[in-house]
This record gives C-alpha cells, sequence and structure tokens, in this order.
C-alpha cells in the first residue's frame, strides 16, 4: 500500500498540470478554524457531528437530525464568505441579486427542478446558517516544579450568522431586483476570521469544487506551507481524524485521500512523500504570494 500511495504522489508531481496555466491567481481567504478540523462529507445522520486535530475539535449540531451542512456547496460558500469577509473588512456579505447570481460566483452549475443546483445550495445555505459551530483548543502546559500538567483551553461557540435570512426573498413585487440577499455574520466569527485569515487561491477551490476533500485539501496544504520552515510529518490516524472521521477503515480513506491529492498536486506543486505511517511535507513557496 505504502509503495503505491508513494508512486501515485510522484507521478502527480511529474505530471503536466491539466489545469490552464493561464489562469490567474484570485486572491481569497478561508477561516483557520475550519481547516485545522473540516465540515462533512457527506450526510449526517444524527445531528451532531465532531472532528479532532490533536488538541483541537470541531463539534457541529443542528435542531433536527440529517439537518447538518455537507459537500462541497458549505466549502464554497465559506471560502466566498471569507473572502468577501477580509477583503472588505465588514460583517455585511452581499449574495447577488438572485440565486443564479451567487451560483456564478461560487463556479457551480445552473440547474432548477426538485433535484437541480439550485434547491440544492439553498437548502446547504440554511444547513450551514442554522448550524452551531463549536470551536475548541487545549494546550497542555506542565509546572517545573510540580510536575503537575495543567491545561490552557480556547474555547469558542458560534453561530455563522447574527439572524435568520430567507434567501432571495422578494421584498417588493414593484422592485426590479427586490431581492434580500444580505446577510450579516455573527461578531464572535468575524473576530475570529480576521484574527487569521488563511490565503487561498479561488480558482484552485473552483477546480476542485467536483470534491469537499480536495477542497480541504487544498486549503490545508496553502495553511501548513505557509507556516512550515522544516519537514513536517502526519500520520494517516492523525489525517482521517482531521480529514476523515466519515471512514470505517483506514485503508480506504489512505486511498481516497491519495487520489485527491493527486489532483490538488497539479494545481499546488508542494513536495510532499511517502513515508512507512504517514505523509512528509516539506517547506516550499505559498501558493498566494506572500506580502511585504
Amino acid at each position: 500500500m505504502t509503495s503505491s500511495i508513494g508512486a501515485m504522489i510522484q507521478d502527480a508531481l511529474g505530471m503536466e498540470s491539466e489545469i490552464e496555466k493561464h489562469i490567474a491567481i484570485k486572491h481569497g481567504f478561508m477561516t483557520r478554524a475550519l481547516i485545522m478540523a473540516t465540515m462533512p462529507h457527506s450526510r449526517v445522520d444524527g445531528n451532531v457531528f465532531s472532528r479532532s486535530n490533536g488538541n483541537y475539535k470541531l463539534h457541529m449540531s443542528c435542531g433536527e437530525a440529517g439537518d447538518l451542512p455537507y459537500g462541497k456547496r458549505p466549502r464554497l460558500i465559506m471560502a466566498y464568505l471569507c473572502s468577501e469577509v477580509v477583503k472588505k473588512k465588514t460583517r455585511e456579505v452581499w449574495l447577488g441579486e438572485n440565486c443564479s447570481t451567487f451560483m456564478r460566483d461560487l463556479g457551480l452549475h445552473i440547474n432548477g427542478g426538485k433535484r437541480g443546483s439550485v434547491p440544492s445550495l439553498k437548502d446547504q445555505l440554511r444547513r450551514l446558517f442554522r448550524a452551531s459551530i463549536f470551536f475548541e483548543y487545549k494546550t497542555k502546559k506542565t509546572i517545573s516544579n510540580t510536575g503537575i500538567a495543567t491545561y490552557n483551553k480556547l474555547d469558542l461557540h458560534i453561530n455563522l450568522i447574527s439572524k435568520t435570512v430567507e434567501f432571495w426573498e422578494k421584498t417588493s413585487a414593484s422592485q426590479i431586483q427586490g431581492w434580500r440577499t444580505q446577510i450579516t455574520l455573527s461578531e464572535n466569527f468575524y473576530e475570529e476570521l480576521m484574527r487569521s485569515p488563511v490565503p487561498i487561491d479561488l480558482n484552485a477551490i473552483h477546480q476542485l469544487r467536483e470534491s469537499s476533500l480536495a477542497m480541504d485539501i487544498y486549503v490545508w496544504l496553502t495553511w501548513r506551507i505557509f507556516n512550515l520552515d522544516k519537514p513536517m510529518k502526519f500520520t494517516w490516524q492523525s489525517l482521517m481524524a482531521q480529514f476523515g472521521s466519515d471512514y470505517k477503515f483506514l485503508a480506504n480513506f489512505k486511498v481516497k485521500f491519495t487520489e485527491q491529492l493527486k489532483k490538488v498536486l497539479q494545481i499546488y506543486p508542494v513536495k510532499i512523500s511517502s513515508v512507512a505511517d504517514g505523509l512528509l511535507l516539506f517547506p516550499g513557496a505559498t501558493h498566494i504570494p506572500r506580502t511585504p
């Protein structure tokens, strides 16, 4: 298994990108809180979801079972929202005059009907904005004279928006563009985002939009490389806890993760190699050029 995974990674690194080279970087941002541990990839049967990454834990809950956000659409929405907020430094976000305009901004194909992309997007918007999100980060500290371990704990309990919104609801029949399309992010989420925004390329997100796991891997690599000054190892167990709690077997997760990593490396060719029980990531150039 290790040798085959290593071969897939090397193939990806040596392969010419299938993405057009002339596509310019479109600067965007993502919140660090949803990179350290990721949202569900598939539908959650219950009303609680958790992921962990070392001392960091993400908990999501909703009022009814099966109502948690999942898949690619919440990730595209979050990339859009975080980018708009950081660039404009405001909690107010404009989603466009109608759903079709917003979907084009997200890079989604537009089709109606009960099973079309428009109802699916509205459904995921409601799921995302109604979810309650709880971040927990705990650091261990040992008091030298006693040898007793103590923990510094940071808890952040947020809702993404400060009030309920009915998306693209007409406010007046006489208005040509009479749609309620503006949302207000909650103050505590805004503060968390502005404290440590992670630079990403929105074009890369759009190119990887068919796989929620690929999008997660991309933003994770951009975040890690940005702060990496020496090679860093990630075990398959830790990667599965961070990215793949939906998987029952580690072997299945390794294959799926490597397949999507191969796609990401065609867009952002970082140096990463396979080791006995995980992956080794090396320092390299950031995907978004550093600003002075």
